[in-house]
């Protein structure tokens, strides 16, 4: 059994990268081929961990912005337009992930108690794609990352450090 969906031809890839007169790291698509590189990122800030929504209408990016100064995780349009963060200033979710219907998104953090959380560990957020609404998935027991949902959306799949011990087991 396959452990993601089938999907159509992807018939274009999104990509961070820093090129010769790139100051910092921006997003990049290219046709599925490898032709047709542009860029879609014209600004003075810093991206990294991309992924496109379900549709191919947004895109999720971690990225450090000058205006705030710190490091979280944006909406952008399929242009590159930064549409607003998935939460306010002072933590930065990162390693975003889009449900199967672009409702939501599950990105890590660490929320502390100067950021108005009570995290000693990186936990599991579930983010509205559309608001600020945060629900945290986890209990703060761990350190947990890189999710990945089911097809169907209803589960969610992750690492989880081991307690006492080096390492993650898939959870």
């Amino acid at each position: 059994t396959a452990l993601t969906r089938r999907e159509p031809p992807v018939s274009e890839v999104l990509f961070t990268t820093k090129r010769v007169g790139d100051y910092h790291y921006n997003l990049y698509v290219a046709r599925s081929d490898g032709t047709g590189v542009r860029r879609l990122t014209h600004d003075e800030c810093h991206y990294e961990e991309a992924s496109w929504s379900p549709d191919g209408s947004r895109i999720a990016a971690y990225s450090w912005q000058p205006e705030t100064g710190g490091w979280t995780t944006y909406i952008l349009d399929a242009n590159g337009t930064v549409l607003h963060s998935l939460c306010g200033p002072g933590w930065g979710p990162r390693g975003a992930t889009w449900s199967p219907d672009g409702k939501h998104i599950i990105a890590t953090g660490r929320r502390m108690p100067r950021q108005g959380g009570t995290d000693t560990t990186y936990n599991l957020y579930r983010f509205d794609a559309n608001q600020w609404e945060i629900h945290r998935l986890t209990d703060d027991t761990v350190d947990r990352r890189l999710a990945a949902w089911s097809p169907d959306g209803r589960t969610v799949a992750y690492l989880r450090a081991r307690s006492g011990a080096p390492g993650f087991d898939l959870a």
